[in-house]
């Protein structure tokens, strides 16, 4: 049977790169994003992919792709939670809501995703992918909130 991988953050980046890599072993692929042009040029060049477009920040939209890709390919193998987003501004500068934004796709989402997720690789195995940055570890600058989201 097919291997399936899920990608958060396929429109660009280092989810595009997974997802052309993926394709190469063979996986059959959902491409998930908020862009929906750049996700349609991305998977009009994978045809063992399926695309979906909405915005992780919230659990019922996380929960709403892991049923997608169940409805599409009947399993999961690859989790890549890969989107991420990052507001360019100073601790002081960054607004409450450009805060719990950074949170809710950086942080929240990924468990959202692999809860949703985790109760289908388990007959089967599977891997849970976590993209951090060495953000995380050691700040950058004009990026409080990303810094904050990749460290934990």
């Amino acid at each position: 049977m097919t291997k399936v991988v899920v990608i958060t953050g396929a429109s660009s980046g280092i989810g595009a790169a997974a997802a052309l890599k993926f394709h190469q072993q063979g996986f059959n692929i959902v491409l998930a994003g908020r862009n929906e042009a750049r996700l349609s040029s991305l998977a009009s060049t994978l045809p063992n992919s399926v695309m979906w477009t909405g915005d992780i920040a919230q659990s019922a939209a996380c929960n709403a792709l892991i049923k997608f890709t169940l409805a599409s390919f009947g399993r999961i193998d690859v989790l890549i939670n890969c989107a991420g987003i990052i507001y360019r501004s100073t601790a002081t500068d960054t607004s409450d809501s450009q805060w719990l934004d950074t949170m809710s796709v950086n942080l929240n989402a990924p468990f959202y995703l692999s809860r949703a997720a985790i109760p289908h690789m388990t007959e089967n195995g599977g891997t849970i992918l976590n993209i951090a940055s060495d953000w995380g570890l050691k700040g950058g600058e004009l990026a409080a909130a990303y810094c904050a989201s990749k460290g934990a």
